[in-house]
C-alpha cells in the first residue's frame, strides 16, 4: 500500500499498517473518539477499539437499511430507507461517525474500480461492503492484533467485556467471504466461460456484425427474430423463445428496435466508468516488486476522487495471472498489469466517451487514445520504475450503474421487477453489481422470484411468481 500516511510517495506499508496509521490519525484529529477506560499508550487497544465501535455501527446501519439479504440484492427499499441511502457513500460514512473505518472503506471500494466513496451512491457502497465481508478483510488485516487482545487475562469487567465484543464483532465473523468475494480465477473468468463453451459443447455465434433484434412484442406468441451478419459477410435469421440480454444495457437500443417506454427510461439513467489495464514488462519497483513475493500494490492517494481520474492506482505482480506459465523475464525484469481508473473518461480522451466497446486486435484502445498510456507513463517515472515496455492495454467499459437520482425513485427494483416481461430477461452487471460473485447472484434470485430456483424458500410465493412461472413454462 502507497499511501499518503507512509514516510513518503516512494514508500509503502502493508494493509494492516496502512489502516491502524488511518485509525489513530483520526484519533489524533479528534474525528475518533476513544472509550475512557482505553490506554493512551497503547495504540493496539486504542486501534482495536475503534475498529470494534465503527463495524458494530456499520453493521447495525446496514441491518437497518437492507435487513436480511437473501442473495446479494436487497429487497425494494421503503421510502425511509431509501431516504437514508440518498447520498454518497463517503457522505454516508461520514453522517454516520465512521471514520474509523473510512479510510479503509475507502480503499475496499475504489479498488475494485467501483467508484469514488465521494460520488459512489451509498446503496452501491453497503451493496459491496457486507457485514461478512467487512469483517473478512479486518481479520485478514489485523489477525495477529485481534489474537492479541483475545488471549488477554484480566480480572477487570470492563476489559473483560471489550474482549468479549472483540470476540463477537471481528472473530465471528466469516472471514471466507473476502475470499468467496473477491478471489479472482487464473486467467480472469474469461478463461471460465470459454471452457464452459468448449465443455458443453454451446451453440455461440462468433463475428457477428450488424446484430438486430425483433421480439414482436405486438403477439405474445411469436418468437424473437435475431438477423445478423457474420465476418465473412453470410446472413442469418434465427428465432427464440426468449431473449436473454447481458450487454449493456444503456446500449441496447442499438440492436433491440422495440424497446418499451419503460426500458428505455430505465436504461436512459445509467452510467458508466472505465477501468483500463496495461500489461508490461519494467525494472522491479521499490517497495513493492523488489525482492519481495508481492502480488498486488494499491496507491490509497490516487483512489480518493475524480482529481485523480487515470492514475496509476494499482498493479498486479501475480504469476497466477498466466496459469502457471512462467513470464519471469530475469530478476531484473519483470512483466504486471497496472490498472487506470476513470470516473469521467471523455474528459480524458474522445475514444473512451462511448462504453460499449471491444478489444481490439491491436491490444490497444481504438482511435486516439494515446492519452491513457501516456498518463500510465507519467505515473510510472513518477515513482521512479524504469525500462518499462508496454505489451497490451485496453480500457474496459466499466461498472453501469444507476446515479443517485435514479435509485431514490426506485429504479433498480423496477428492473428486477420487469425481469420476464416482454420475452426479455436483463440480465448482466447493468442490472445489478459488476461482480461476478453478485452477477451469479442476481440471476439465482431471479430464478427463485420466477419460482424457478429448486429448494429456494421463494418459490411459489405471491402472485407476481406464480404468473413469471407460467410465462417461464409457456416458453415466453
Amino acid at each position: 500500500m502507497f499511501s499518503p500516511l507512509a514516510a513518503d510517495a516512494l514508500s509503502s506499508q502493508e494493509m494492516g499498517e496502512y489502516i491502524e496509521a488511518s485509525i489513530l490519525n483520526a484519533i489524533t484529529a479528534g474525528t475518533v473518539g476513544l472509550p475512557w477506560w482505553v490506554p493512551r499508550f497503547s495504540d493496539t487497544l486504542k486501534v482495536i477499539a475503534a475498529l470494534v465501535d465503527a463495524v458494530n455501527k456499520y453493521n447495525s446501519l446496514h441491518e437497518k437499511v437492507f435487513g436480511e439479504v437473501e442473495f446479494s440484492m436487497p429487497s425494494r427499499l421503503s421510502p425511509e430507507e431509501l431516504q437514508r441511502v440518498n447520498m454518497t457513500f463517503g457522505d454516508f460514512l461520514e453522517s454516520n461517525d465512521l471514520y474509523a473505518i473510512s479510510g479503509f472503506l475507502t480503499f475496499a471500494h475504489a479498488a475494485q474500480g467501483y467508484g469514488y466513496v465521494g460520488s459512489i451512491p451509498a446503496l452501491y457502497g453497503l451493496w459491496w461492503i457486507t457485514p461478512e465481508l467487512l469483517a473478512g478483510y479486518v481479520q485478514m488485516s489485523f489477525h495477529q492484533k485481534i489474537e492479541e487482545i483475545t488471549r488477554m487475562k484480566t480480572s477487570n469487567p470492563v476489559v473483560k467485556a471489550f474482549v468479549r465484543k472483540v470476540t463477537d464483532t471481528l472473530v465471528g465473523g466469516d472471514a471466507d467471504a473476502v475470499y468467496r468475494t473477491t478471489t479472482m480465477l487464473p486467467e480472469g473468468y474469461g478463461k471460465l466461460w470459454q471452457r464452459i463453451y468448449e465443455r458443453e459443447k454451446l451453440d455461440v455465434r462468433f463475428g457477428v456484425e450488424d446484430l438486430r433484434i425483433d421480439r414482436q412484442l405486438d403477439d405474445a406468441d411469436a418468437p424473437v427474430v435475431v438477423e445478423y451478419t457474420n465476418s465473412s459477410g453470410g446472413a442469418a435469421r434465427v428465432e427464440f423463445d426468449f431473449l436473454v440480454y447481458t450487454a449493456a444495457h444503456a446500449h441496447a437500443q442499438k440492436y433491440v428496435g422495440d424497446l418499451t417506454s419503460s426500458e428505455a427510461a430505465i436504461f436512459d439513467t445509467l452510467e458508466s466508468y472505465v477501468l483500463a489495464t496495461t500489461l508490461y514488462e519494467s525494472d522491479p519497483v521499490a517497495q513493492y516488486s523488489e525482492g519481495a513475493d508481492t502480488p498486488i500494490m494499491y496507491n490509497v492517494g490516487k483512489m480518493l476522487s475524480g482529481a485523480n481520474d487515470g492514475e496509476w492506482y494499482a498493479d498486479r505482480n501475480d504469476p497466477l495471472i498466466f496459469a502457471g506459465e512462467s513470464r519471469v523475464r530475469g530478476k531484473d525484469r519483470q512483466l504486471r498489469v497496472a490498472y487506470q481508473f476513470y470516473e469521467s473518461p471523455c474528459e480524458h480522451d474522445a475514444s473512451l466517451c462511448d462504453a460499449d466497446r471491444s478489444p481490439s486486435a491491436s491490444g490497444f484502445p481504438e482511435g486516439n487514445a494515446s492519452a491513457v498510456l501516456s498518463q500510465l507513463g507519467r505515473e510510472l517515472e513518477a515513482q521512479g520504475v524504469s525500462n518499462v515496455a508496454p505489451q497490451l492495454q485496453f480500457a474496459w467499459p466499466y461498472f453501469h450503474h444507476f446515479p443517485l437520482e435514479s435509485i431514490a425513485e426506485g429504479t433498480p427494483w423496477d428492473l428486477l421487477e420487469m425481469q420476464g416481461e416482454s420475452k426479455t430477461w436483463w440480465l448482466g452487471a447493468s442490472a445489478c453489481f459488476e461482480s461476478v460473485h453478485d452477477n451469479v447472484n442476481y440471476n439465482l434470485q431471479v430464478l427463485s422470484e420466477a419460482g424457478l430456483l429448486l429448494g429456494s424458500k421463494r418459490e411459489g410465493d405471491g402472485k407476481r411468481s406464480r404468473r413469471l412461472r407460467a410465462e417461464a413454462a409457456g416458453g415466453r
